[in-house]
């Protein structure tokens, strides 16, 4: 390999927030990775919405990183504006 695996881990996978609505895992992605690699997912139906969604509101992390999560990110790797979503009003 010419790099470290984690190199190739930061400029070619993305991650989703599924299973780790909770601040501390969700900035350790993002400080490891780069916040532009993790997308919000749900773990439906083993996961609620709600309770996903109001852990993230919840969660103490940095508004901007919240919409990378929530909806910029996304709209950077489809190449399309999906809107922004109705739950991250407010924030």
């Amino acid at each position: 390999l010419q790099r470290t695996p984690g190199e190739y881990m930061k400029e070619n996978f993305y991650y989703s927030t599924s299973g780790m609505n909770n601040a501390r895992e969700i900035n350790y992605v993002c400080d490891a990775c780069g916040e532009s690699r993790l997308l919000f997912a749900i773990d439906y139906p083993y996961e609620s919405t709600e309770s996903a969604v109001n852990g993230m509101n919840s969660a103490d992390i940095p508004t901007k990183r919240k919409q990378k999560i929530y909806y910029e990110n996304a709209k950077e790797l489809f190449g399309t504006d999906f809107g922004l979503p109705t739950f991250t009003k407010g924030l």
